[in-house]
């Protein structure tokens, strides 16, 4: 395990293998400060979990069971300690679980569907309550490294859509690789927009391309499409030949071309059914586990089940967006859930997050976006925004860096453009600058969300009240 980070609210919880006698798991659950204690976890009369369409109720009820037979004893006053800082310091407790056996029962628990409740409130999904970014960790022998700081990050996008389907594998349902194209470029094109990501599409997805892409420097690797289990493979890709045709990429296979890659990619999202299923043997049927452990990929967010492809698309879409607020993988998938999620389906649940990290910072959060939210949050700052043409008559206070401030220095640098006081605060950009497009859209979407006073389009007029221009970045 690598050093813990400073300054993170993190518990991390430990699974060892069964003991036989005891009939139970050994759990070690361990607090950012040091603080420790271990338990028992006993799974021999945990009912199974309910259909992936089921009632809220009863996904609470299960997910409850799960949270108590984990956190038992002192276990559980342990979480509640970690909980309660959250709460007091509103921050996020990055909660680990680590299962170091190989015991298939383990990993196909639906832990994410876990539940804790609070007083005598509803229960929560642990797995996308504001307050916990949830994890699977894996250790590695290999160094995690610094998180990336370059922009924009590359995303790489593999569908696979081989056109023999329906005659060589029977049963699996052919993938339209325009329709679906369209539907992802959809997509990511609203995450794009601003320019802090481009992306690829690989066509065809044959092995042999995939990898040479990888090779290119691409931060971020999309799979969409099939993955199939063999007992003698375990979970392979379905990619294709050069003429059209299906061809298994072997888990192996990936491994090694991820191995002698000098710069393997920071994340792999793979949108293929039975990506993080577990059968028999961990080290062949765990595609995901083995990106992670084996193919020393910081992070991987994989299927533990048949998802819904309009769930699974949505899901991508936000992980995206909220990965480059945060640069943090495990709020990200956090939050990409609260925004998928049904009462009444498991299916939100069905991402898992596996990592090595410890505490989950894939990339240095994008500085822009957390200044366009501190802006927005402010309860300081009018409704009213400006976006000035060039040539506008005001005044032009060049006060922002570069390079954005941390949040804290963000709010300081706030503090005195509110003291300007009457006069309209523009934060200037060139027009062709990305992140001057980010908050021109934030002052546009401002400005749609108030009506405009009769005196807001003359320049000489002052405005109604203090504004924040849309625009921003070299000031």
């Amino acid at each position: 395990m690598s050093d813990q980070p400073e300054n993170i609210n993190l518990l991390t919880a430990q699974i060892g293998d069964r003991d036989v006698g005891r009939q139970a798991y050994p759990v070690r659950v361990t607090l950012g400060d040091g603080s420790a204690a271990s338990d028992w976890l006993r799974l021999a009369d945990l009912p199974p979990p309910p259909p992936a369409r089921s009632g809220g109720d009863d996904l609470a009820e299960y997910g409850g069971r799960l949270f108590a037979r984990l956190f038992v004893g002192p276990l559980r006053g342990l979480f509640r300690q970690a909980w309660i800082a959250a709460q007091r310091s509103k921050g996020v407790l990055h909660l680990q679980l680590w299962i170091q056996s190989d015991d298939p029962d383990l990993q196909a628990i639906p832990w994410e569907l876990m539940h804790v409740s609070e007083g005598a409130g509803a229960a929560v999904p642990l797995a996308a309550t504001p307050l916990v970014a949830f994890s699977r960790y894996l250790d590695s022998a290999t160094p995690f490294g610094r998180p990336i700081e370059r922009w924009p990050l590359r995303v790489l996008i593999a569908i696979g859509a081989p056109n023999d389907l329906p005659t060589r594998w029977p049963g699996i349902v052919p993938v339209d690789y325009a329709a679906e194209r369209a539907k992802l470029d959809r997509v990511l094109r609203a995450v794009s927009a601003s320019g802090q990501i481009e992306y690829r599409f690989l066509h065809p997805a044959t092995p042999e391309a995939l990898v040479r892409a990888m090779e290119d420097g691409y931060q971020i690797v999309i799979f969409y499409g099939h993955g199939l289990y063999l007992p003698r493979l375990g979970t392979s890709l379905m990619l294709e030949r050069d003429d059209g045709g299906s061809r298994l990429f072997a888990a192996a296979d990936l491994i090694d071309a991820l191995r002698r890659n000098g710069s393997r990619p920071a994340l792999f999202i793979l949108i293929s059914c039975n990506t993080a299923a577990q059968r028999a043997n961990p080290a062949l049927d765990n595609l995901a586990i083995q990106i992670v452990r084996d193919g020393s990929v910081p992070a991987v967010v994989a299927m533990r089940d048949l998802v819904a492809v309009d769930l699974a698309r949505a899901f991508t879409q936000y992980l995206c967006d909220y990965l480059l607020r945060y640069g943090m993988i495990d709020r990200a998938v956090s939050a990409a859930r609260r925004q998928v999620i049904d009462p009444d389906s498991a299916g939100w649940s069905t991402p898992v997050l596996y990592m090595r990290s410890r505490d989950g910072r894939l990339f240095v959060p994008n500085a822009q976006l957390e200044f366009a939210r501190l802006l927005s949050n402010d309860p300081q700052i009018s409704p009213a925004a400006l976006a000035a043409p060039a040539g506008a008559r005001l005044s032009l206070l060049r006060a922002r860096p570069d390079d954005q401030p941390n949040p804290q220095d963000a709010r300081v640098l706030l503090g005195q453009l509110l003291g300007v006081g009457g006069r309209p605060v523009v934060v200037s950009g060139g027009s062709r600058i990305s992140r001057s497009l980010l908050l021109q859209q934030w002052g546009w979407q401002q400005n749609r969300a108030t009506p405009p006073s009769p005196t807001q389009g003359e320049p000489d007029d002052p405005p109604p009240s203090p504004a924040a221009a849309g625009e921003g970045g070299r000031g």
